[in-house]
């Protein structure tokens, strides 16, 4: 299963992370740093951006962050994807 797990953070274009996640996520979440992978945070206990409460690594330049409803999330991410040509934050 991890196999299955890392491959698809692999080809994946972005990494959604649901914050907070549940077992594993902020694994998942680091190998999607590791590989260069823009991330988008659907934060929804507004505490991301609180260092003294989460990681540090939510603040990095490649990981963008959303606080409000599900709905919201959904149209802010689509209009993120429509508008950028994704290439790993490494290629850049």
């Amino acid at each position: 299963m991890a196999n299955k797990e890392y491959q698809g953070i692999n080809d994946c274009d972005f990494f959604v992370f649901v914050f907070p996640g549940g077992k594993g996520a902020n694994v998942e979440f680091e190998i999607a740093t590791a590989l260069g992978k823009p991330i988008y945070i659907f934060d929804t206990t507004d505490q991301v951006k609180n260092p003294e409460k989460t990681s540090t690594f939510y603040l990095m330049s490649h990981v963008h962050s959303f606080h409000g409803t599900v709905d919201a999330f959904k149209d802010y991410l689509i209009n993120e994807v429509s508008r950028k040509d994704f290439h790993s934050v490494s290629d850049k």
